[in-house]
């Protein structure tokens, strides 16, 4: 599903009932960019749409950004290296933060 700005529908596609989202997701980003000519987007998937393979695949093209969450190992390894300060008190604040295993991309946490 494809949306402008605003959350309205701008294009839909729909995929064979065992079709993996992995290998949907740059069909889709490159038909987007040369059917419709948008050259800046952002995808927003979960951790089996978007993973760490398919971000590694999205990296050459300028202007696609994504959102996605962390799978719990990576989180596990943010905690352990201390980056992420898991306290009663903090459980409700969301906080950005930076972190070498993530160059270049916002991490958000909660």
């Amino acid at each position: 599903m494809l949306t402008d700005h605003c959350g309205c529908l701008v294009a839909l596609s729909v995929f064979a009932g065992q079709t993996a989202d992995p290998k949907t997701l740059l069909p889709q980003v490159e038909t987007v960019r040369d059917r419709l000519g948008i050259n800046e987007l952002v995808l927003v998937g979960d951790r089996g749409m978007i993973s760490q393979t398919q971000i590694e695949t999205l990296r050459p093209y300028v202007g696609v950004d994504w959102i996605t969450a962390l799978r719990s190992g990576a989180l596990r390894t943010l905690i352990e290296a201390e980056a992420i300060a898991v306290a009663p008190e903090d459980q409700d604040q969301v906080f950005e933060l930076l972190q070498p295993a993530y160059p270049e991309e916002r991490v958000i946490a909660c």
